[in-house]
């Protein structure tokens, strides 16, 4: 016997059959029993959902014996057109048959009488591939067809279809299929098969389908092919050179660590494992946007399941407007790679865009002196001539603040004790929602990332995530610790204040940290909640010895002119421009 692919084997006999196009069948069904049948018929929608098996579902029905179990497949006319070249039934692929003879053709022979059945149906498949004359051939046999002749119009760019066609039918757009239905789909087919597969196998052979029943069946019957016993995910993903959850967090991991060589060498060995980059960019993206979805919903049931485990961990250790600019880069590899398929060209610039940090170099404040000019000497006086300086101003007072004071960096691992002992009061101290407040507005950062005035630092925060907000401080994490370490410099607080008050609207005093170092400070923070030795808020806040006081410091003002008096005496004679 000839062997028959699983999609036409399992093709539906009966509008009951037909699934995920239940407001089509639905119409056909009732307009059979009310006798209501139009001339013509466009049917729209993408590829593989059902178009052509519901346009002969619909010719059998209308010359069906059994008008009230229309198609019934039982009487003498549904099985003489299950059979191929049916008389009455007429199809055309109008994407090799395009012309205007082919059209003639057809305008000719409709006038004959159907042979066998009440109906004569032509379907033309592809029918946006029609030329316009031949359309135009078309149209008035398609206005006024004679009344034993219906026509049934299938294509996939219903925009492609003169307005003057499609006024004169009825128009019935196909949607694509869920996962859901393609996976029933599939596990009904296997049953029958009685080919043993892995529910996660079903999933995701459902989801590189891509909405179409027809190719689901064929990627099964092409994994079948393949696998020797179990079809598991592992055995889909090595046919469709699919990469791994893991391997996708992974890779996501390098770029949020800012780690170009170790982001490069994956790539390496997804090349030489000959990864399918289009579906790996396309993947890149379902997972951060799972992440996000997972960060802000709780809810694992809007997550697929080959990515929740690595949902889950991305989801906790990064903020969502980094993942959210992980997504418009990789969408920018989609749309560029479209046409020319350099997908793993741009994803090594997507890669290196979002790595980008730049270098910076922390430039302490100088303090400005007056300098002693060169000046023409008046050959009548032997006195130089100095310029009027500015009278002194009086003692200004600068106001105490409180700041996040880093411990000085001289013993590492008593600096790294402090840190976390600071860190574990400050998570007694920090609240939730006012965390939740704050990462919403960070994104502000990017911005301020180019504006002159906070660039110095907004440009290392950008890269930072919120951990703990409290009413007068923040707790950010970093990936590098040279970062942290210019986060923390004295110089830079006050600039760190302005900045956070342009992103989040409050100046606040902030400690960097890195991630290692944030990592184990919430590893001891759990074991001394679950022993119950956590400090209280008012022991957190006396123990707390990283908040001080800045005493105010009074700042002398020299004046040049007495300063030069004292020292040249009578010989300075200051004179005013």
């Amino acid at each position: 016997m000839i062997y028959k692919s699983l999609y036409r084997t399992y093709r539906p006999q009966q509008f009951s059959e037909v699934v995920g196009q239940k407001h089509i069948v639905t119409a056909l069904s009732n307009a059979l029993k009310r006798n209501k049948i139009a001339h013509a018929y466009l049917f729209c929608g993408p590829r593989g959902i059902g178009k052509t098996t519901v346009a002969k579902l619909f010719a059998k029905a209308v010359n069906c014996l059994q008008p009230d179990q229309a198609p019934c497949g039982e009487c003498a006319s549904c099985v003489s057109m299950n059979q191929p070249n049916h008389p009455d039934i007429i199809e055309m692929d109008a994407a090799s048959n395009n012309g205007v003879d082919e059209i003639r053709e057809i305008v000719d022979k409709v006038k004959y009488a159907p042979v066998e059945g009440k109906y004569k149906i032509y379907i033309i498949d592809e029918v946006h591939m029609l030329t316009s004359g031949a359309f135009n051939a078309l149209l008035k046999t398609l206005e006024e067809p004679p009344r034993h002749v219906i026509f049934i119009l299938a294509t996939t760019d219903p925009q492609k279809v003169i307005p003057t066609v499609i006024s004169r039918t009825q128009r019935f757009d196909f949607t694509r299929a869920s996962v859901k239905d393609i996976s029933e789909l599939i596990e009904k087919v296997a049953e029958e098969e009685k080919i043993q597969i892995d529910p996660e196998a079903i999933k995701l052979i459902a989801e590189l389908a891509d909405g179409g029943f027809r190719d689901g069946l064929s990627i099964l019957e092409q994994v079948i092919a393949f696998a020797d016993e179990e079809i598991s995910v592992e055995v889909v993903s090595e046919v469709y050179r699919l990469a791994k959850a893991e391997d996708l967090q992974y890779f996501i991991e390098d770029i949020l660590n800012l780690d170009v060589k170790e982001a490069y060498r994956r790539l390496e060995l997804f090349d030489q494992m000959s990864i399918d980059y289009r579906r790996f960019t396309h993947d890149l993206m379902e997972l951060c946007k799972a992440s996000v979805i997972l960060k802000l919903t709780k809810d694992s049931t809007f997550v697929a399941g080959r990515f929740q485990e690595a949902a889950e961990t991305l989801s906790m250790h990064s903020e969502s407007h980094r993942l959210l600019d992980f997504i418009d880069e990789f969408l920018n590899v989609q749309n560029n790679a479209r046409f020319s398929g350099l997908y793993r060209s741009y994803l090594e610039v997507a890669t290196l865009k979002l790595c980008q940090v730049e270098e910076q170099k922390v430039v302490e404040p100088v303090t400005e002196r007056p300098t002693v000019t060169k000046v023409a000497m008046d050959k009548s006086e032997k006195s130089p001539v100095l310029p009027v300086q500015p009278k002194p101003q009086k003692k200004t007072r600068v106001e105490p603040k409180v700041e996040i004071k880093a411990p000085n960096p001289t013993n590492s691992q008593k600096v790294e004790e402090d840190i976390i002992s600071v860190l574990i009061d400050l998570m007694v101290l920090g609240k939730k929602e006012l965390r939740e407040q704050e990462s919403e507005r960070w994104y502000k950062v990017n911005d301020l990332a180019l504006d002159p005035e906070y660039r110095k630092v907004a440009i290392i925060l950008k890269n930072s995530d919120i951990k703990i907000s409290g009413e007068e401080f923040v707790v950010v994490s970093l990936a590098r610790q040279e970062q942290v370490n210019v986060l923390n410099q004295p110089s830079n607080q006050q600039l760190i204040r302005e900045t956070m008050k342009a992103a989040i609207g409050t100046e606040k005093s902030v400690l960097a940290v890195s991630n290692q170092e944030l990592s184990k400070a919430v590893t001891i923070f759990m074991d001394k909640m679950n022993s119950k030795t956590l400090p209280t808020i008012e022991e957190a806040q006396k123990q707390l010895v990283r908040f001080e006081v800045k005493e105010p410091e009074e700042i002398e003002i020299i004046d040049p002119e007495a300063l030069l008096k004292e020292m040249l005496g009578d010989l300075v004679v200051v004179k005013d421009e």
